[in-house]
């Protein structure tokens, strides 16, 4: 199955299940990785209505953020996990890549030494 087909049948299944969130979570991830980060936003924006404190929800959502050069979007969300006490990888090495676009060498080798 393409990934177009693999999207198309995701949104199908969304469409009869708006409120599945793992359901929704997958297109999300699905559209990210096959470089739709746009479409991915809108619905991880959608799954993360309906369970706004989700962690792998927020750091798919900065992603697609960094993805489409949205980096303020991307720091807003970032610097929130980060606040938590253990901060998981992803979000640390996300942190990392902001820090290096934003000239922060020192900052990004500490994210990625935490995060890897």
């Amino acid at each position: 199955m393409s990934a177009e087909d693999q999207i198309s049948a995701l949104r199908d299944a969304v469409r009869v299940s708006p409120d599945n969130v793992p359901l929704r979570a997958h297109l999300a991830n699905v559209l990210l990785h096959a470089g739709y980060a746009d479409e991915a936003e809108v619905e991880y924006r959608a799954a993360l209505g309906q369970t706004p404190n989700d962690v792998l929800l927020q750091i798919g959502l900065a992603q697609a953020f960094w993805a489409q050069n949205k980096t303020s979007e991307a720091s807003l969300i970032v610097d929130g996990l980060l606040e938590r006490a253990a901060p998981v990888p992803a979000a640390l090495l996300l942190a990392a890549r902001l820090s290096l676009r934003d000239g922060r060498g020192d900052d990004a080798v500490g994210y990625y030494r935490r995060g890897a």
